[in-house]
């Protein structure tokens, strides 16, 4: 029933529950028990990243307590706010604002401590060791797209938020779900209506053709001195581009014939370029022969 329900595949989004921070090797843990390569999990941001989530996570609800932090000074080595304590007063019309404490993180000498002495700053310093070392929600977005993009996705928004899977892909995508869950993810496949396919057609093929456009222009740059390996991995791309678009046309009915065409043509150059440097020896003098010829009596020529 499902794969009938997706048989033209299904748009998919990640929906963040909340920050739930994870040592990374418990999330490498977790992606090698559910079949994934335990690189799929993304590196710890760093403690610079760490003191300002911690910051924001401390703001939150911090006005209706009448405090405030306000930035002075944010660099890649340093962090210093102030807790301000803010008083409304309706009747004379006025706001004012008393300085109570700093917080204060440095890289240096020790990154591990938050300096302050107001209840406010010990806050911010609680969510910093929560956050230290640890990945969270917000770490996984370029896993997912990468992880998404592997599996022939199409992104249907231009900031990379929401993707077209084709169906014969989907099983792997609820996979990745499965993964993400504990993390505090929510992944979600929603099916195709019938009014949106027409718009799902103008960007998968709009995604094929800027992938051909690339491609191409890749191709034509070549000049047979690139290593053998480059061409190789090019005719890779070239044959996995072919498998995306036939995907495509299976799913949606859009048309993959100029593609085809399109990728024969490119295969086809890379190739001859291919074999003509894997049959040709580059001489430390420069010079260039053959592969199967003497080297020493092309020199003498």
């Amino acid at each position: 029933m499902k794969e009938k329900k997706f048989a033209s595949g299904a748009f998919v989004f990640t929906r963040a529950k909340g920050v739930q921070p994870k040592e990374p090797e418990e999330l490498r843990a977790l992606a090698k028990a559910a079949g994934f390569d335990p690189a799929i999990v993304p590196t710890y941001a760093g403690d610079r990243a760490a003191i300002g989530r911690a910051i924001t996570a401390t703001e939150r609800g911090l006005q209706r307590r009448g405090f405030l932090l306000r930035p002075l000074r944010r660099t890649a080595s340093e962090v210093l706010y102030a807790v301000v304590r803010e008083r409304k007063d309706s009747l004379t019309e006025r706001v004012d604002h008393e300085q109570l404490d700093l917080v204060r993180w440095t890289a240096e000498p020790d990154p591990a401590v938050v300096q302050g002495s107001h209840i406010v700053a010990q806050e911010v310093a609680q969510a910093y060791a929560s956050f230290r070392g640890k990945v969270v929600a917000e770490d996984w977005a370029s896993s997912i797209s990468s992880f998404l993009e592997a599996h022939d996705a199409a992104s249907v928004r231009s900031d990379g938020r929401i993707f077209w899977v084709p169906p014969t892909r989907l099983g792997d995508v609820r996979k990745l779900g499965q993964l993400l869950a504990p993390v505090g993810i929510d992944l979600v496949l929603c099916e195709l209506e019938p009014e949106v396919k027409t718009i799902v057609h103008e960007v998968v093929s709009d995604s094929l053709a800027d992938q051909l456009e690339q491609l191409q222009a890749e191709a034509e740059a070549f000049d047979g001195k690139e290593k053998p390996s480059t061409f190789t991995r090019r005719l890779e791309t070239y044959q996995r581009l072919r498998e995306r678009a036939t995907l495509y046309r299976d799913a949606l009915g859009v048309g993959v014939e100029a593609a085809q065409n399109v990728l024969a043509s490119l295969e086809a150059k890379v190739q001859g370029l291919l074999d003509v440097r894997l049959q040709t020896v580059v001489h430390r003098g420069g010079n260039n022969a053959s592969a199967g010829i003497d080297p020493v009596q092309t020199a003498a020529a």
